[in-house]
């Protein structure tokens, strides 16, 4: 070994310099580097002051190699960590984040080689100085290989002169400076490796957005099917291996007390007896999630209100416990679709109690937005303006101080209001989609308009929402519907003509509508008089996706 190498190379290197390498870095992040030609420790030096001036935890980690006795004495002296002596029989598992160095000029090429090997073994960003010959004059084959490496990682160099003119020992060669970072491809898995082969791996590898609309369901099964295999291998492969990683070793005959050095627990940090509760509380997770991605896809809830998505998230604890298949995912829409009837008549009925007595108290909500009349058991029946007055807030403050966005409350809102006009008309309405775009063109103003499809919003800043509805008729069949399901029409409303109607019902008709009206609706009865339990059965309200048995 050359121990004298280290000092005809040794140029140590000035502060500016190192500024100039090291900038970027995020010393408040916790991070491991590796200066591989340390020197009196000038780089180490500059990297522990900046952790302390920028890191709250103050964790120094920094490993340091320097081949010359001498200076590995100063790079003691200075309590930094020594670990090896010469860069290029150094042999590691460490990964390291930053590998910082002022390599020595004689040998620059074979350590920035050797360097660029470890990035490509454990990841990571290397910062570097070398001589500018190395790079611009590639003569060698290695300095070829170092080339085409550079090039593929799409290396930054700067070339520099003057940097050691007034440096502690000086030269006026000029130096490049290399910022590289290893391609962020993530750690290689034989697990995930042995497993590619199978072709239902494939729906693994694609982000939910991915998935094949045509089989949504499929596809997202297929998915599920391979993560709960991939855990489950991980949990075996990491009980096979729990006796070569363990803090002790023992001797043939010794009572094995020893820990795990290495621990692999589940993220609800359950009480686990063994392998058995490891996969059965891991599957719970995964089940989870997958149930919680499928309830909130627009794929599969667009048809649903917010009353019938809060019983499904109430319900994702339960269905943990059940495996993520076609069939049980078959089951959880009968049932919801038993309660979609009921749920879309509360939906219907909610809003009408919105529009009416539940801002009877706003003066700006109580002119215009109502029309009165004597109904079947009540005077205080009324039916829905065209143009109605409704007190809540478009926007609310985004946390950074900077700009609005629809509130929440008021996406949910107008979700709502969508869906339900859209079941009365049997329409086709991409709901999400129509809320979500017209959302978009709102966010950052302070009064703004909305058409969505059915009726206008105008929001102003004070807090009230003014709503035109644009279909007459539809309006009045919504108004029939909360009306009828209030009990404020005569029992006979839409079965018999006006004229065979008692004076009674005449007078609340009169009152309601007017003969003329209701004589329409008698002669159009099937799109005035809503049946909710077909309203999910028209073509325009049939789920985006079917399920295979």
């Amino acid at each position: 070994m050359n121990t004298e190498r280290g000092l005809i190379d040794f140029y140590p290197t000035p502060d500016g310099l190192i500024a100039k390498l090291v900038a970027g870095i995020k010393f408040s992040d916790r991070m491991t580097f590796l200066e591989p030609s340390g020197g009196k420790g000038n780089i180490c030096d500059y990297i522990k002051t900046a952790i302390r001036h920028h890191s709250y935890h103050g964790e120094i980690n920094i490993d340091v190699i320097e081949i010359n006795p001498d200076l590995q004495h100063v790079i003691k002296g200075k309590e930094h960590r020594l670990v090896h002596d010469d860069f290029l029989t150094f042999d590691t598992r460490k990964a390291y984040d930053y590998i910082v160095a002022n390599f020595p000029f004689s040998e620059d090429d074979k350590h920035l080689d050797k360097a660029l090997r470890l990035l490509d073994q454990n990841g990571g960003e290397l910062r570097c100085i070398v001589n500018a010959q190395t790079l611009r004059n590639p003569n060698t084959r290695l300095r070829q290989s170092i080339a085409t490496t550079l090039d593929h990682l799409n290396a930054e160099v700067e070339y520099l002169t003057q940097e050691f003119e007034s440096a502690e020992r000086k030269t006026s060669v000029e130096i490049a400076l290399i910022k590289v970072k290893a391609d962020s491809e993530g750690p290689f898995s034989l697990i995930l490796e042995s497993m590619q082969r199978a072709q239902e791996v494939q729906a693994a590898t694609a982000g939910p957005q991915g998935l094949v609309e045509s089989d949504f369901i499929g596809a997202f099964t297929a998915r599920y099917r391979v993560e709960c295999d991939l855990g489950i291998k991980l949990i075996n492969e990491y009980s096979a291996m729990q006796p070569y990683i363990q803090d002790k070793l023992h001797r043939p005959g010794e009572e094995k007390y020893s820990s795990p050095l290495l621990k692999l627990e589940l993220a609800e940090h359950s009480y686990s007896r063994g392998r058995t509760d490891q996969i059965n509380g891991f599957l719970r997770g995964v089940r989870e999630k997958y149930w919680g991605a499928l309830i909130h896809d627009p794929r599969f809830n667009s048809q649903y209100t917010s009353n019938i998505l809060s019983d499904l998230d109430r319900k994702l604890k339960e269905l943990r416990d059940y495996d993520f298949t076609g069939f049980n995912i078959r089951e959880l829409q009968k049932e919801m679709q038993s309660k979609v009837i009921q749920g879309v008549e509360d939906a219907i009925m909610k809003l009408f109690d919105d529009f009416s007595h539940k801002y009877a108290y706003w003066d700006d909500c109580t002119n215009g937005n109502l029309h009165y009349y004597n109904g079947w058991k009540t005077n205080k029946a009324h039916k829905i303006g065209r143009k109605i007055i409704i007190p809540i807030n478009g926007l609310r403050a985004e946390w950074s101080g900077k700009g609005s966005k629809m509130d929440y409350h008021m996406h949910d809102k107008l979700n709502d209001m969508v869906k339900v006009f859209n079941y009365l008309s049997r329409d086709k309405v991409d709901v999400p989609r129509l809320v979500g775009n017209c959302i978009t063109h709102a966010d950052n103003t302070q009064n703004f308009a909305l058409d969505l499809r059915f009726f206008e919003t105008k929001f102003y800043k004070k807090g009230t929402c003014h709503i035109t509805f644009k279909d007459a008729e539809l309006l009045e069949k919504f108004n029939i519907f909360g009306s009828q399901r209030k009990n404020w029409l005569p029992p006979s409303y839409g079965k018999v003509a006006y004229e065979a109607m008692g004076d009674e019902g005449k007078r609340v008709i009169d009152e309601f509508q007017g003969k003329d009206e209701y004589n329409k609706v008698m002669r159009n009865a099937d799109y005035y008089l809503v049946d909710t339990s077909t309203l999910l059965l028209t073509e325009g309200n049939e789920s985006e996706f079917a399920l295979s048995n």
